[in-house]
């Protein structure tokens, strides 16, 4: 699919600079015609005002402009009298004829017909029209090779630079496959775990008494599918380009310490030094549930990794205006390896899932979208072994 795109992308981009380019040599050629007809046009007028021109009637005439110059000469009536070339002889040619009377007609001192240039001028009774055939200059012939030759290596050139750029291009679109994929193939793993234990259990009511245990196992693993399809939907909903928001001016300090308080009887169980330091009256605009889905998160992931006599610690203050909350806690860390990927989805630190924990590894990928939603960010810093700590910029 990737290939198709960059093909699609190259065809489409040589199209457009094909139209520009040859919009541009027409362009350049059809205004080169017109300066050049001009030129020759000027040329001619110059001659025409010379006394030689009607003395001699065979001017010198200068070639890079024409290879061919003409002079009629028509008595007042319009009958054509003579008409030589510019080296003073006779011309028999009927299309110069043709042309010649077709100018004398027109009754105009100078212009264009065709592909002739022309002045005229009247003196004793007599018309003269010195007239030229519009050919190509010296070396014209050299410049549309040499043009074309530049036009085919720039087109060579530009179809690289588009296949190579190409690449660029289609990078996002090639890393989103890759991560839809990878969604895919995690979502179906982390579906089929609990629809194997809801076919299993159901399998085993039908041969055995044990009703109500294999119904409380049915109970726990469609509440798990429950769960993780709600957070994919949460995630989609995330992803929408459109997706927008009504918000709401909240307490951003209440919020917090609503979401803190289950906590503590938690930390006292397991034995961990829970402190917290929230700033009062910090409010927020935005949609309050979302903001403590997050708060919510940062802590279920703090006392899952902080071990027994360990710290966490919340805090909660401005910085430069603007709400930042910081969530720490000592223990293992987050490895160096890990620290890129903890925001992905359906990553996980350790290597093997635990399907008793309800752990998918969308929690902090439904944290950091929530706060991207919100114009905030999040992100994390940690020592392995030590600490970790998660910031969140509102």
């Amino acid at each position: 699919m990737v290939k198709k795109i960059r093909l699609k992308f190259v065809i489409v981009t040589m199209t457009m600079l094909t139209v520009v380019f040859s919009a541009i040599f027409f362009i350049n050629k059809a205004y080169s015609n017109y300066l050049y007809r001009h030129d020759v046009k000027k040329y001619l007028e110059s001659i025409a005002d010379t006394s030689e021109f009607y003395e001699d009637k065979n001017p010198d005439i200068d070639h890079q402009y024409s290879a061919s110059f003409f002079l009629a000469e028509f008595d007042s009536e319009g009958h054509l009298l003579s008409l030589n070339s510019s080296d003073g002889t006779a011309v028999e040619n009927s299309s110069i004829i043709y042309a010649a009377k077709e100018i004398e007609k027109k009754n105009k001192e100078n212009g264009i017909m065709k592909s002739f240039v022309y002045v005229s001028h009247e003196d004793e009774g007599k018309k003269y029209i010195l007239f030229a055939g519009i050919q190509p200059r010296r070396h014209y012939a050299a410049e549309i090779f040499g043009t074309a030759f530049v036009l085919i290596a720039s087109f060579g050139l530009l179809l690289w630079v588009s296949f190579y750029l190409s690449k660029f291009v289609t990078a996002p679109a090639t890393k989103a496959l890759e991560r839809e994929k990878q969604f895919i193939s995690d979502a179906s793993h982390e579906l089929k775990t609990p629809i194997s234990a809801i076919i299993l259990n159901a399998q085993a009511m039908t041969a055995t008494e044990e009703t109500e245990k294999h119904l409380r196992n049915i109970m726990s693993e469609a509440e798990r599918m429950n769960n993780l399809i709600k957070r994919l939907l949460t995630l989609a909903c995330l992803d929408e380009s459109e997706y927008c928001m009504e918000k709401r001016k909240f307490c951003l300090s209440d919020s917090c310490e609503e979401i803190l308080l289950p906590f503590e009887s938690f930390a006292f169980e397991n034995n961990i030094d829970f402190t917290y330091d929230i700033a009062e009256n910090i409010y927020y605009s935005g949609i309050c549930d979302d903001i403590k889905q997050v708060i919510s998160v940062l802590l279920d992931n703090a006392f899952k990794y902080t071990p027994e006599k360990g710290q966490i610690k919340v805090t909660l203050h401005r910085k430069n205006y603007r709400p930042v909350l910081t969530v720490y806690n000592t223990g293992e860390g987050i490895s160096e390896e890990a620290l890129p990927h903890i925001f992905d989805r359906f990553y996980c630190c350790e290597k093997s899932r635990n399907t008793h924990t309800n752990s998918f590894g969308l929690g902090l990928s439904i944290a950091k979208a929530i706060m991207v939603a919100h114009g905030g960010d999040l992100y994390a810093e940690s020592e392995f072994g030590k600490y970790a700590q998660f910031t969140v910029t509102f």
